[in-house]
């Protein structure tokens, strides 16, 4: 756990390196700002869903899978908001900063920055998969049908891994940056492949 919140402050720390917190004079970049702490706290707590979730013998061990699966859940639901943030946050501090409606920026957002379509895509798998898991919707569909549209949310961590190398502030000028990112989707990966595929 002291790992995991470390590792989080971290995120944060990279962020106010960056310079995040030395504009912060106006709506614009306030909520800009907002904008882009949401998106790396948000793709952090995804990737932890799926280590806890990985099947780790260890973390079976440690915490137990009804804990575990608890943690899960709860980090689900942050994940979820803190993505929606994101979205909402930058959409309207760059509606503000550029002077157009927010209809007009989000078109022009999906239109012009490379891999944001995709990103899309990914939260709108992240959303499915909030929705189906709120206890009224998970008692009208199937353990199957749950559990497929579940699996969606690989797919939406997928999609999202562009996005943030390609348009993601922190990531575009800084090496030390772009490779510690990278490397915590790389042992997220491993963890899901080795522990819950590869006992299959």
């Amino acid at each position: 756990v002291a790992l995991l919140v470390a590792n989080g402050v971290l995120i944060v720390a990279m962020w106010v390196r960056h310079g995040g917190a030395d504009h912060l004079t106006g709506s614009a970049a306030i909520l800009t700002a907002a904008g882009q702490v949401t998106a790396l706290l948000g793709t952090y707590c995804a990737l932890i869903q799926l280590v806890l979730m990985s099947r780790s013998p260890w973390l079976d061990q440690v915490f137990g899978i009804d804990r575990l699966a608890w943690a899960h859940r709860w980090l689900g639901f942050a994940t979820v908001w803190l993505i929606a943030g994101h979205v909402v946050f930058t959409t309207v501090g760059w509606s503000l900063g550029d002077g157009r409606s927010v209809l007009d920026e989000a078109v022009n957002l999906l239109a012009s920055y490379q891999f944001v379509l995709m990103s899309a895509a990914g939260t709108l798998c992240f959303l499915a998969v909030a929705v189906t898991s709120v206890r009224a919707a998970r008692r009208r569909l199937s353990y199957e049908t749950w559990y497929g549209i579940h699996l969606y949310a690989y797919l939406g961590v997928a999609l999202g891994f562009a996005h943030q190398l390609v348009v993601g502030t922190d990531f575009i000028s800084d090496p030390v940056a772009r490779v510690y990112w990278i490397s915590l989707y790389v042992i997220t990966a491993a963890m899901v492949l080795v522990f819950r595929f590869g006992q299959i």
